[in-house]
């Protein structure tokens, strides 16, 4: 995070993208982020291959919502068979702000995010109830040839990565009408 905090001074960025392969965030650092960089719009943190385990869960999502209106994310989460159930849990309650903003996310890439196969269900349930009118989610697409996927096959993550979205299609399919989106600012 030390490297990112002059980043943080410039409170009007509505872009940020880090394509280098040692960002090392946690679920704090996320919400820092989100909290010294508000009007966000697109935010890419290494999507495309990190070499460190990521630190971030899918709960460390939600304070991005809280403060920032994205339209675009692409992050390496933790979605691993080892992570703890608490972590794709929302909470109780979810602010009015949360729940407006989180509608505007279209595209969510979680690039080489490993998954494993008991997760995919929680992992769609989770992502159907925060951000429910994405249009694009991906993980594991495109990615290099010497990046190597943590779960053996036959349940490769792009394979548990794909399930995920199908089921997140079908949790969500009420929810795609269009209505009126409301400003987060």
């Amino acid at each position: 995070m030390q490297t990112l905090k002059p980043l943080l001074t410039l409170s009007n960025l509505t872009e940020l993208r880090l394509l280098v392969p040692w960002v090392d965030l946690g679920n704090d650092d996320l919400e820092q982020i989100a909290l010294h960089l508000p009007r966000l719009l697109n935010l890419d943190l290494g999507s495309r291959g990190l070499l460190v385990p990521p630190r971030i869960t899918l709960r460390g999502l939600v304070p991005l919502f809280e403060h920032c209106s994205l339209v675009l994310l692409g992050i390496v989460i933790d979605v691993g068979d080892d992570v703890p159930e608490s972590e794709f849990t929302l909470p109780p309650i979810l602010s009015p702000r949360v729940t407006r903003c989180a509608q505007h996310l279209g595209f969510l890439d979680f690039g080489n995010s490993r998954i494993g196969p008991t997760k995919v269900e929680p992992a769609a349930t989770f992502l159907s109830k925060l951000v429910p009118k994405i249009t694009t989610l991906s993980g594991w697409e495109d990615m290099p040839d010497d990046y190597v996927d943590p779960v053996p096959p036959p349940s490769s993550s792009e394979m548990l990565w794909k399930q995920v979205a199908s089921m997140y299609g079908q949790l969500t399919v009420d929810e795609r009408h269009p209505s009126a989106w409301h400003s987060c600012q």
